[in-house]
């Protein structure tokens, strides 16, 4: 269902914005259009342009990678209000506007998705993601775990635990998927951490 052709597919394998834009660009003008190119440009122009600041380069979707496992650590008592915050921020970045573009919107945003996640697991790799969480001395089976527990917070468990499952069932598709490609044994890791959860 969300199959891109090879060209789409570097554009959504590419991490750097600037390479991106001249990308999309090229392909908007090279490839048939499915019906979703404003679309794409949209969720572009909305992921790396600060509303407040518009010269300064953001990763909107990136940073909602971090939030989101955030909230699932913090929304325990304070549900109602962080499903609001997730609601607001998901109409700002331009999700609802996926279903204007039908099936072709909603691969586009599914594509979009991962590429944020791509970017957030590459980050995680490097020494920035070890000093923020202050495991330095971390063995790389440490950081995998940390890495896998994100992604599952991200994904599945902020859901679960905000009751949106509907409403984030895209993104969450979108984040496992890509996690899957990563990490070997991505959909075993998450059953683990569940059946933890759970007990």
């Amino acid at each position: 269902m969300y199959e891109q052709n090879e060209k789409w597919t570097e554009y959504y394998r590419e991490l750097d914005p600037g390479k991106r834009k001249e990308l999309l660009e090229d392909l908007c003008q090279t490839e048939a259009d499915d019906g979703a190119n404003p679309y794409r440009r949209f969720l572009y122009e909305i992921r790396y342009t600060d509303p407040k600041d518009p010269e300064k380069e953001v990763d909107r979707f990136l940073f909602q990678c971090v939030n989101i496992a955030q909230m699932y650590r913090t929304s325990r008592f304070f549900v109602g209000r962080t499903r609001k915050e997730l609601q607001k921020i998901l109409e700002d970045l331009g999700f609802t506007k996926a279903s204007d573009y039908k099936e072709a919107g909603e691969k586009a945003l599914y594509w979009e998705i991962r590429n944020a996640a791509a970017r957030y697991f590459q980050s995680c790799r490097g020494s920035e993601y070890r000093r923020i969480l202050g495991i330095l001395s971390a063995s790389e089976a440490s950081r995998m775990g940390q890495m896998t527990m994100d992604a599952w917070q991200m994904s599945r468990g902020a859901a679960a635990r905000l009751g949106m499952e509907e409403e984030l069932d895209l993104w969450c598709r979108a984040i496992i998927d890509e996690h899957a490609v990563q990490y070997d044994d991505a959909e075993r890791k998450f059953r683990e951490i569940e059946a933890e959860r759970s007990k």
